[in-house]
C-alpha cells in the first residue's frame, strides 16, 4: 500500500507524540485502538536509534500512525550512523526527519564542545532532509539565534518548529523563512502564547501534544494524543475562529506538510 497517498477519514491530527516511550508500555494497544476509533492520526518522531526504530515499527502495524526518524540534541553522544538511519528515512511511512535541532537549556555557556557537536549533527540531519525531500521536525530550546543561522543555509528545507512557545518576534523570523509552527497543550492556559498564536497565520499552524509530556492544564500526569482536541480548541479560541474551521485548516496543513495524502 502507498501510505503517502492513503485516503484517511476526516479527523484530528497530532503531529508530535511519543507513543513508543515507556510511559505507554502498559496500555499502548488500548490507546492506539482508541485513536483509530476516533479517527485521530499521529506522527511519532524518534529521538535516537532505539526510538526511531520503535516509531517505524508502530507505523508499520498501525495505519493511522506515521513516523519520523532523527537524533535529538540530548542524545548526541550516541552519534549518527548513516548505515542505521538512512534505510529508515527512506521508508514510505517515515514522513519527516527529527526530532532534531539545538538545546542549550541548562548547558554551561563555556561548553563549546557540546554546542559545536549539536550544531554539527543538526546540520547533518538538515542536509539529509533536503536530499530526501522530507520535512524536518525542529527541536529548539534557548538556541533560536543559532538555529536560524544554520537553517538559512538550507533555503529549500521544509521545517516544522515543534513545541513553539516563544514570542512573536521569534515566531515571525521562522514565518519569514516559510516554516510552520506547532503548539502543544501549554497553549490551553498560557495567555501570552495565545496572543502569539492569534498573530500566526492559520496556514502556518499545526497542533501537537508532545505526549507523554506537556499535559494541558488543569490536568495532571501523562499526556495522550487525544488531548490534541484541547490544543485545537485553544487555537480556535485564540484566533476567534469556528472550531470546525480551525480543525479542518490544521488537518490540511499537516497533510500538506507531511504529504499524508488526501484527508
Amino acid at each position: 500500500m502507498d501510505f503517502s497517498k492513503a485516503n484517511f477519514p476526516a479527523g484530528l491530527i497530532d503531529i508530535h507524540a511519543h507513543l513508543d516511550f515507556p510511559d505507554f508500555d502498559e496500555d499502548r494497544d488500548a490507546i492506539l485502538t482508541g485513536l483509530r476509533n476516533d479517527n485521530i492520526l499521529i506522527i511519532n518522531p524518534g529521538v535516537n536509534k532505539k526510538t526511531s526504530q520503535a516509531a517505524v515499527k508502530l507505523a508499520d502495524v498501525n495505519e493511522n500512525v506515521f513516523a519520523a526518524v532523527g537524533l535529538h540534541p540530548h542524545n548526541i553522544k550516541e552519534g549518527w550512523s548513516d548505515d542505521f538511519y538512512l534505510p529508515l528515512i527512506n521508508l514510505p511511512k517515515v514522513v519527516a526527519i527529527g526530532e532534531c535541532g539545538l538545546d542549550f537549556y541548562r548547558l554551561p555557556i563555556d561548553d563549546q564542545i557540546t554546542r559545536h557537536e549539536q550544531m554539527r549533527l543538526f546540520e547533518k540531519q538538515a542536509t539529509i532532509a533536503c536530499q530526501v525531500n522530507k520535512p524536518l521536525i525542529l527541536h529548539c530550546r534557548n538556541a533560536h539565534q543559532e538555529v536560524l543561522a544554520i537553517l538559512k543555509n538550507f533555503p529549500s528545507l521544509r521545517v516544522n518548529v515543534h513545541f513553539f512557545s516563544a514570542d512573536w518576534q521569534t515566531a515571525k523570523k521562522y514565518l519569514d523563512l516559510g516554516y510552520s509552527l506547532s503548539v502543544s497543550g501549554i497553549v490551553v492556559a498560557d495567555f501570552k502564547l495565545r496572543q502569539v498564536v492569534a498573530k500566526i497565520p492559520i496556514d502556518s499552524l499545526m497542533a501537537e501534544t508532545d505526549s507523554p509530556f506537556a499535559v494541558p492544564s488543569p490536568f495532571k500526569g501523562r499526556n495522550e494524543p487525544r488531548n490534541v482536541a484541547l490544543v485545537i480548541k485553544a487555537i480556535a479560541e485564540a484566533k476567534r475562529m469556528k472550531l470546525s474551521e480551525t480543525s479542518t485548516k490544521l488537518r490540511v496543513n499537516a497533510q500538506k506538510m507531511f504529504d499524508l495524502g488526501r484527508l
